[in-house]
This record gives structure tokens, sequence and C-alpha cells, in this order.
């Protein structure tokens, strides 16, 4: 089915300079500060701002997921709940029994982690909905990179331990990890054995780590081509 996708900033710029004049206040004075405080990041910095569409005749749903390459995610509501039936839920257990849908007002804003997984489900009528993504800072927003995944790995936490080992780069701290022989063997090996990866964020980031010789990785651009193209086929935004 066609999709309604529409991108007013990108990649941690402005594309529209008319949504700027509407936004630009809002996010910096209202939503930034708000995930800032909320995450303890005080370098979280705006990625993406995506405006969405489910309508009969196009997209109708959006199934349950995590938002990978985003360390927060915001969904600001545009459409009347009376317009639609269905809409945005969150599933926080492993099961559809724990799937709640979302009530949303045309203003309200919900906000969640990279670890919650959610979805769309639009049954009846038209939706609209604008998706802030934010990255834990402008560096990361740059290299398109997420480095908090490593972060919860070193922390022991075992839940995201796979999601680490998936998304593991940030090019920021190749001179701090450059002599840990250990770790870049280990991560060597593990990008080894997830040549078969089925996720564009993975496969994005294991790209960066082939095109520079990332954590142990050899450097090989061959590779980092394939491994690129294999992540935008699967819909990775940056590769």
């Amino acid at each position: 089915m066609p999709s309604f996708e529409y991108y007013p900033f990108k990649d941690g710029e402005w594309k529209d300079v008319g949504l700027r004049a509407l936004l630009g206040t809002f996010v910096d004075e209202s939503v930034l500060p708000y995930v800032r405080a909320r995450y303890s990041r005080e370098e979280t910095a705006l990625a993406d701002i995506l405006v969405r569409r489910y309508r009969p005749g196009e997209r109708r749903t959006h199934s349950v997921h995590f938002d990978g390459h985003a360390f927060v995610t915001a969904v600001l509501g545009l459409s009347a709940p009376a317009d639609y039936k269905g809409g945005l839920y969150v599933q926080p257990g492993p099961g559809v029994s724990t799937r709640r849908f979302c009530h949303l007002e045309p203003g309200d804003l919900l906000v969640h982690s990279f670890d919650l997984q959610h979805g769309v489900h639009v049954w009846e009528g038209v939706r609209y909905s604008m998706v802030f993504w934010f990255k834990d800072c402008a560096a990361s927003v740059q290299a398109g990179t997420t480095p908090w995944y490593e972060e919860l790995a070193s922390a022991g936490d075992a839940d995201n331990s796979n999601s680490s080992n998936n998304n593991y780069n940030n090019k920021n701290n190749n001179n701090s990890n450059s002599n840990n022989t250990d770790n870049n063997k280990n991560n060597n090996k593990n990008n080894s054995n997830n040549n078969n990866y089925n996720d564009a964020d993975a496969l994005y980031n294991l790209a960066v780590q082939y095109e520079y010789g990332l954590h142990g990785t050899p450097l090989d651009l061959e590779r980092a081509l394939d491994t690129y193209e294999r992540s935008a086929k699967l819909g990775h935004h940056f590769a």
C-alpha cells in the first residue's frame, strides 16, 4: 500500500521554512527541554520530524516495533479521535494482551524511550500524526549512530545486550576504544557472526564500522557498501 510521509526536519536540519516558523519555538522551548530533563541528557538533540498519514487506500498499519534509531520519540496528535478508529498503541510486554491504544487529542504529545514497543493500526477514518525523533547528542544525529545501546550493555542490561551488539557503533568513541583489545576482538566477532542481520539500524551501524574500521572491525569499503545497500533496502533513512 502507498504511504504518505513528509520530513520537514531531517538529519538535524530544517527542510521546511514555513513549518520551522510554526514549530521552531515549540521544539526549542517546550519539547526539547522536557526530553532533556525527563531522560537526564542535556545534550539530547532533535534528529528528524516526520508527518505521517493513515487513510483508506494508503497505509493503515505500522506493525509493533521499537524505534531503534531514536533515543527518544515524541508523537504529536494532529487528528481528533472522532476522525478515526484505532490509532497509536503501546505494547510494553511481549504479548498482544499488553497492548493499549493511546487517546491523543490534537496537541497532545506522547513521549517514550527507545525500549518501548509500539505501533499503529487504523481501522476506519483518517489519522495524521507528527513524530519527533531525538538522539542522545548532535554527534549521533550527524553520524546516524545509536551509542546508548553500548551504554546499556556496559551496564549489564541483559534485555538490551542483543540490541547493543546489533547497534554498536560510535565514531566519537573510536579513540577511547582503540586500546581495548578484548573489546575490539569481541566486537569483531559479533560483526562476523551477524552478517545475516535483518535489522536496518543494525546493518547501518555495521556498515559504518566497515567504512571507518571502527571497534576492531577491519576496514572494508566493499563490504561497507554492500551492508549500506542491505540497510537501505530494509528502509533505513540514512543508508
